[in-house]
């Protein structure tokens, strides 16, 4: 008796080892807590630890869990995580995601590439979620609404998701570079009035079909809207004095652009391979400069003016090629 409960003891001890084994910890900075570097385990469901040595996990580091085919269903993000790591759960296979409300910074592409991922509970504490942190998360679908404790929108960070609808906080300045590129939105997509940058290719590649940008951004960047094809007509905002190469180009259902009086320069092929466009009304007195290719390929119809500016626009760089379909209204 005395040599079978020895042995069930001893198997008791292997097993506890071997499940703390999975886990592999190192002692954070200021030796507070514990970053839980590494996960080793085959198992489909996850607890992730709130203590180890009787110190908190307060991190899940880079690349802990990356690649990890086994791990399946809900994963719950415990109290005592501030901040989940570079690619901790890329190419995982997680379907739900719940994400407590201690946690800051969601690194880059720490959820990106899991294409079983279908809900996230997000909360308003987080500050930062970086770059393509959910990219190519198709299964995500619904409306996005965005933290409110962050105050920008990082790289392609919910790019290629199937997200439909969008709500941004009044608090975010920046949208980076393809921050929704790829993705489903569609319908109407408004900008607040803080936003003051929407970067390269921001919202390209998506079905939205109308866009209010606020009157603090200057500037409508490269290829942000490029291949936007359920767009029919576009009012660019008074106050932006630039469009970028590329910005619109083939939107193959615009129909009708209006450019407000601010605007000083177009950038090549920003409507280029518009197969719709027939119709431009450009409200500045004086014609912005343009590029050879700006209209590229678009069956440009007709082109309205300010009437005093007819002629100038007649005779102006490029704009004159248009000269017999420029009038006013």
């Amino acid at each position: 008796m005395k040599k079978f409960i020895k042995t069930l003891f001893i198997i008791s001890t292997l097993f506890i080892l071997i499940g703390c084994k999975k886990f592999i910890y190192e002692l954070n900075s200021d030796k507070t807590g514990y970053i839980l570097k590494e996960y080793k385990g085959a198992s489909e469901s996850v607890i992730i630890p709130e203590l180890y040595k009787n110190l908190p996990v307060t991190e899940i580091g880079d690349n802990a869990f990356r690649a990890n085919k086994y791990i399946k269903g809900v994963l719950v993000i415990p109290e005592n995580i501030v901040k989940i790591g570079n690619s901790a759960f890329s190419s995982t296979n997680i379907n739900n995601l719940v994400i407590s409300k201690n946690v800051e910074t969601i690194d880059d592409w720490a959820f990106s590439i899991c294409e079983n991922l279908i809900s996230i509970t997000f909360h308003d504490n987080i500050k930062e979620i970086g770059r393509g942190a959910f990219f190519r998360c198709y299964g995500l679908t619904g409306n996005l609404n965005i933290p409110k404790g962050l105050t920008k929108i990082s790289n392609s960070a919910f790019s290629i998701t199937g997200y439909t609808g969008l709500t941004i906080p009044n608090n975010i300045k920046i949208i980076e570079t393809e921050a929704f590129s790829g993705s489903k939105l569609s319908g109407h997509i408004i900008i607040p009035d803080s936003v003051v940058e929407i970067g390269h290719g921001a919202f390209s590649h998506t079905s939205i079909k109308r866009i209010t940008i606020p009157k603090n951004i200057k500037k409508i960047s490269d290829e942000a809207f490029r291949s936007c094809g359920k767009l029919r007509e576009f009012v660019i905002p008074e106050g932006i004095a630039e469009v970028g190469v590329g910005a619109f180009a083939e939107c193959f259902f615009l129909e009708r652009v209006v450019i407000p009086t601010t605007v000083t320069s177009i950038g090549g092929f920003s409507f280029g391979n518009c197969n719709s466009l027939t119709k431009i009304i450009c409200n500045a007195s004086n014609p912005p400069v343009i590029d050879d290719s700006t209209f590229d390929n678009s069956p440009i119809q007709s082109i309205i003016v300010p009437k005093d500016s007819i002629t100038a626009y007649q005779q102006a760089p490029v704009w004159k090629k248009f000269a017999n379909i420029i009038t006013s209204q």
